[in-house]
């Protein structure tokens, strides 16, 4: 029975281990591309929650974990608020992520995303910004490919108005009438 039992995990290790190897690997910092994360037209405050999506195609993106295991959900640190100076915005350093999607040399779609502190997640955040989807090549497990964020994200801390609220802005246009003057 011991030897079956050692057959077995034999079997499921050395099917596994290609796979480790087939993944891609991208380095989870913003600083090599000197692209920082904003809350308005300031960097971003230490705590700032925000996410590393990837994913073979621009419609799979999924959450990228830190290979140390951390994330999906990062957030600032304290030292990548302004790290840079002021006005490049807010930094990060993650270590590096894996996707399993996409081979060693394959090309990966990624995008950053991040948003109020106040709010947990995304979803549920008023205040959010990202990057918007990019691709790039993917790196392996011995050379992590660099993030290469094209673009900064600006978290908008100006809301958008609600429907209601511009449905009653047009219906007082409608209404509003200017008085004419008496001609002198």
């Amino acid at each position: 029975m011991k030897n079956l039992h050692f057959a077995l995990l034999t079997v499921c290790v050395l099917t596994a281990a290609p796979k480790l190897h087939a993944q891609g690997t991208i380095l989870l910092n913003n600083y090599d591309s000197r692209m920082g994360i904003f809350m308005d037209y300031f960097g971003a405050p230490a705590g700032t929650p925000f996410e590393v999506l990837a994913g073979s195609t621009s419609s799979s993106l999924t959450p990228v974990m830190a290979a140390n295991g951390h994330g999906p959900v990062f957030q600032i640190p304290i030292w990548g608020a302004n790290a840079l100076g002021p006005g490049i915005g807010s930094f990060f350093d993650e270590g590096y992520g894996v996707v399993p999607s996409v081979p060693p040399g394959g090309t990966v779609f990624l995008n950053i995303r991040a948003w109020s502190p106040i709010s947990p997640t995304w979803e549920t955040a008023y205040f959010r910004g990202e990057t918007g989807v990019w691709s790039q090549q993917i790196g392996s497990a011995q050379t992590p490919a660099a993030l290469a964020t094209p673009w900064p994200v600006h978290i908008i801390l100006i809301p958008e108005p609600s429907t209601a609220a511009l449905l009653g802005l047009g219906v007082a246009l409608l209404l509003w009438r200017p008085q004419k003057r008496p001609r002198a």
